[in-house]
């Protein structure tokens, strides 16, 4: 997830919209669902909140101007990987979102530039942008490890009770 710190232009570029981050950080979000056997239709997704249950989200990492000025050329080639235990359960890279979260942010900007209804992006604003890796269930009792390489952001654990 990323905070702004400005912001950015209407028609900035990936860049210029890089430089309007202030810090950056890991997260995961607890996907829950009512429906029986994951079963449901999109309007059912959307009565239930979009399936949302809850949103952990670890240490802010700052961003220098040179940290900020790489991530189109880092974020995509950064892995992630989720551990119960000491089995790991799923893993994916930056790519896997969008081409990367920096991709997924630009994109999110261009959609609310046309379409007037909604607001833009703007300073202080803190933007999810999407999974590194497959949803995995959980069950009480586990602890669950995230760890990353090919950037600088500290993983996450979680026991779940």
């Amino acid at each position: 997830m990323f905070k702004l710190n400005c912001t950015p232009a209407p028609d900035a570029t990936l860049e210029e919209l890089a430089e309007c981050i202030e810090w950056m950080a890991h997260a995961f979000e607890i996907v829950v669902c009512p429906f029986p056997d994951w079963k449901f239709e999109m309007a059912d997704s959307i009565a239930a909140f979009g399936l949302h249950g809850s949103l952990i989200v670890g240490e802010p990492k700052m961003l220098s101007a040179a940290s900020r000025r790489s991530l189109g050329e880092v974020l995509p080639h950064a892995s992630l990987s989720l551990s119960c235990g000491d089995e790991l359960r799923s893993a994916g890279f930056g790519s896997d979102v969008l081409g990367s979260p920096i991709h997924a942010l630009w994109h999110l900007h261009q959609l609310l530039k046309i379409q007037p209804q909604f607001s833009q992006l703007a300073k202080g604003e803190i933007v999810t942008t999407g999974t590194w890796t497959d949803v995995c269930p959980i069950k009480p009792g586990e602890t669950w490890t995230s760890a990353f390489s090919g950037i600088s952001l500290p993983g996450l654990t979680i026991s779940f009770v």
